[in-house]
């Protein structure tokens, strides 16, 4: 099976604007999917941009896990806490 290729994170900040109310259900669960990339690799800077931008902190992956299953599987505690804040399930 190919690699998974997403757009890059300014990509989907780019996607967001002006506001994700404007675009389809297709792309926020894209972005969501994007907003868990940046989570795995720990880019905390880049969630931080993505939530600002309206990402949907409880979108769900392929097997129903949110971004915050991932940043709590990898011990990224500054990114638990970020996305409990915008109250991540």
């Amino acid at each position: 099976m190919p690699p998974l290729t997403l757009p890059t994170a300014s990509s989907a900040c780019s996607l967001l604007s002006p506001s994700p109310r404007t675009m389809g259900p297709t792309a926020i669960v894209r972005v969501g999917e994007i907003l868990q990339v940046a989570v795995s690799r720990g880019d905390l800077s880049r969630v931080r941009e993505l939530l600002a931008k309206g990402a949907p902190a409880d979108a769900r992956g392929q097997h129903g896990t949110t971004a915050l299953h991932w940043a709590a599987g990898a011990d990224a505690v500054d990114i638990v806490t970020v996305l409990l804040q915008v109250k991540c399930p």
